[in-house]
């Protein structure tokens, strides 16, 4: 495990973007403990822990970047340089939505399923997966995060885990943004717009976090994005929607790969 995480330390030395939280809040030790960092040979992206077993993250992460090869997952960790402040796993059974497809980005989602179950600690958790398929936009309590390790701010890297705070914006809003996007924009989306930070090259794949009744639920993969002229994200200061897949719409889905019984009633979920 220690040549993991020399390695990531040399690349963000280096400045490689990995994942990136533009002008984001460096998060607390344990705030996001289902946040994972999942790579390939060449490539990084982020995901969320939905059990001791399986990591949601983006189809599109995992065509891209692990097309055919093993994922590596990288759980429990705050400082990449710390090696005692995280768990390396190796995978080789993942699963992308058999309807996935690019550009259009459709269905974009996709489980990784680990060869043994991760033990839970205050580092570790899963995240409980919401089925809540309609937000109060309007409502003072429209706030979610993401969080990732990288740039912090334009070309300056980070080893610290930040986090970005977003809002929520209805659908017809977003679709006043779909000129400056190759993907689609649809019912199985939902959009953001920055509050303090956003999520950058890299990032996706991971949460989309709103507190509902109290507890940390995944709401939403993050997709795609663009910057303020309509590119894609370059420096990351963007004022355009982040669309993320929504996972309301892909309950069934999820519970026929994992197994899991998304009921509202599973303890053990991230309270904080």
């Amino acid at each position: 495990m220690s040549n993991i995480f020399l390695v990531l330390a040399i690349l963000f030395q280096l400045n490689y973007k990995i994942s990136a939280i533009y002008d984001g809040t460096e998060a607390e030790i344990n705030q996001f403990p289902f946040t994972v960092m999942i790579y390939g040979p060449a490539s990084y992206g982020a995901g969320v822990l939905i059990s001791d077993r399986h990591v949601l993250t983006a189809a599109h992460v995992i065509k891209d970047i692990f097309d055919n090869e093993t994922v590596g997952i990288l759980a429990g960790a705050h400082d990449l340089t710390d090696e005692s402040g995280g768990i390396f796993v190796e995978s080789s059974k993942f699963f992308m939505h058999e309807n996935f497809s690019m550009p259009s980005a459709v269905y974009d989602i996709g489980i990784i399923e680990l060869p043994e179950a991760l033990n839970f600690s205050e580092s570790i958790q899963a995240i409980k997966i919401s089925n809540k398929k309609l937000f109060e936009y309007d409502s003072e309590d429209n706030k979610v995060e993401l969080s990732g390790w990288g740039h912090v701010a334009y070309n300056t890297s980070t080893d610290l885990l930040h986090y970005a705070t977003m809002r929520l914006i209805p659908l017809k809003e977003c679709l006043k943004y779909r000129k400056y996007y190759t993907e689609y924009i649809t019912t199985n989306n939902i959009c953001t717009m920055k509050i303090k930070g956003m999520p950058c090259n890299g990032d996706s794949g991971g949460a989309i976090v709103k507190k509902i009744n109290g507890i940390k639920q995944v709401i939403g993969i993050a997709s795609f994005g663009k910057d303020g002229k309509g590119e894609i994200l370059s420096d990351c200061d963007s004022n355009m929607p982040l669309v993320s897949t929504k996972i309301s719409s892909y309950i069934d889905w999820i519970e026929s790969k994992t197994g899991i019984k998304i009921d509202g009633e599973t303890e053990n979920y991230a309270e904080n």
